[in-house]
């Protein structure tokens, strides 16, 4: 009997030994199989192979994310700023809409750039949240939708409180971006961050400071009222209710409204996650 249980002991740690090597071995192939990530980047790059092998590489992608950034960051400040200028001057700057256009077209940009550097990433190994691919999806549609919303009566009432909740988010934006790297090395030294994890809002990985907190939970509350303010006004002023051809900005508000709500929730619901 003791034989008996030793051979079987044997035939048991031999199995369990093969399973795990298996395993190891079926990991390893999945870092070396060719992806060409989502719809959105085959439709963006082509049917191209975007995981990188070497180490330096790998390096240089996750560097050159966190470069573009903290660039952009300070951008996302400078540009609404700039516009606020412009909208408070208009006996200066006889015409003002182009600003707003300059705006959208800047987001339009700064998305689409970081939804792809974004699914390289991912596609990479980074522990990316799949909620801020998204976002970032949502923002290039809203970023469209402003684009075709006329110089319309609600659209002036309310371009003044998006612009200057633009330049609230750029400023949080700028708070989380510096916690994060601040605190990046210490969560690559206790496990709590991949080799392929960025210092900025995209991969959290360690609860921030309770005031910046606060602040994140501010900026996303602002959201959710700011689509909400947008849905009051269509019920209250516009009318939905009516031939498609006497619509003059019923439809953009609308859409506005709904997707200002539909990520400020997905952000609030993204944060509370990662801080449970």
């Amino acid at each position: 009997k003791f034989v008996e249980k030793n051979i079987v002991r044997g035939i048991r740690s031999g199995i369990t030994s093969r399973i795990a090597t298996a395993r190891t071995r079926e990991k390893a192939m999945e870092r070396i199989v060719p992806k060409t990530g989502s719809v959105f980047l085959s439709w963006m790059l082509g049917e191209v192979n975007v995981r990188v092998f070497t180490p330096t590489d790998l390096d240089n992608i996750k560097e050159q994310f966190i470069n573009f950034k903290t660039r952009m960051t300070y951008y996302y400040i400078a540009i609404p700023a700039m516009v606020l200028l412009i909208q408070h001057n208009p006996t200066f700057f006889r015409h003002t809409h182009w600003s707003m256009i300059f705006l959208q077209v800047f987001l339009l940009d700064y998305y689409t750039t970081l939804s792809i550097r974004s699914l390289v990433l991912k596609m990479n190994g980074s522990k990316m949240m799949d909620w801020w691919i998204y976002h970032h999806y949502l923002s290039m549609l809203m970023a469209v939708v402003f684009l075709t919303w006329p110089d319309a009566p609600v659209y002036n009432a309310y371009k003044m409180q998006y612009v200057m909740y633009i330049l609230f988010q750029g400023f949080v934006q700028l708070l989380q971006n510096n916690y994060q790297r601040a605190r990046h090395y210490t969560s690559r030294a206790l496990g709590h961050a991949g080799s392929m994890d960025v210092p900025m809002t995209e991969t959290i990985t360690e609860v921030p400071s309770l005031l910046l907190v606060v602040v994140i939970y501010i900026n996303q509350f602002l959201q959710i009222y700011n689509g909400s303010s947008l849905l009051y006004t269509v019920c209250t002023e516009l009318r939905l209710l009516q031939p498609l051809g006497n619509y003059k900005e019923e439809l953009q508000c609308f859409a506005i409204g709904v997707l200002v709500i539909t990520v400020g929730i997905g952000n609030f619901l993204a944060t509370t996650y990662t801080l449970l």
